[in-house]
């Protein structure tokens, strides 16, 4: 074999198993930052709109304490009818504060609510963030139930987020 077309495949094995370890050790890096990414600090309250609230914290069903705002509808006091209670849920790589904007509207439609920050994320324990149905699991499975009981204490109605999007919006 002629000296330059050894040292061509050479270089071009190089290249492929250098490059075949870049994608390996991005993937690995994406993925590590997918499911422990930086902690950002909770800004704002509800109370920059002038809801009370309240500081809850609960287990998860793997039993990891979630922390979060209860809020409780803004005419639950003055005898008028409340129409639900909404539980928000941010989005990756955030926290319960995200959802403030929301939380506004809601809350001034007449709904109770309760923002949470899922594992490993804002206030809440937790070293490892899941990017797939297990956050939906951590509200469903969670011991939040006596901050949505009290609500129904008062005769509100758990409503599915479907349903309080299509009733927010009239």
């Amino acid at each position: 074999m002629h000296p330059f077309l050894a040292w061509s495949i050479a270089v071009a094995g190089a290249g492929t198993l250098g490059t075949a370890a870049w994608v390996v050790l991005g993937t690995c890096l994406l993925a590590w930052f997918a499911t422990h990414p930086p902690r950002r600090r909770v800004k704002g309250t509800p109370a920059r709109f002038g809801a009370a609230f309240e500081e809850v914290a609960f287990a998860s069903l793997e039993g990891t304490m979630l922390s979060g705002w209860f809020i409780p509808a803004r005419n639950s006091t003055e005898g008028e009818p409340v129409r639900g209670v909404v539980i928000l849920c941010h989005g990756m790589m955030a926290n319960r504060g995200e959802a403030l904007p929301w939380a506004e509207r809601l809350w001034r439609e007449g709904f109770s609510l309760l923002l949470f920050d899922f594992r490993a994320m804002g206030e809440s324990d937790g070293d490892l963030c899941t990017v797939d149905r297990a956050g939906e699991r951590q509200v469903r499975g969670s011991k939040a139930r006596p901050s949505c009981e009290r609500a129904r204490a008062r005769r509100e109605v758990v409503a599915a987020p479907s349903d309080v999007q299509s009733s927010a919006r009239s």
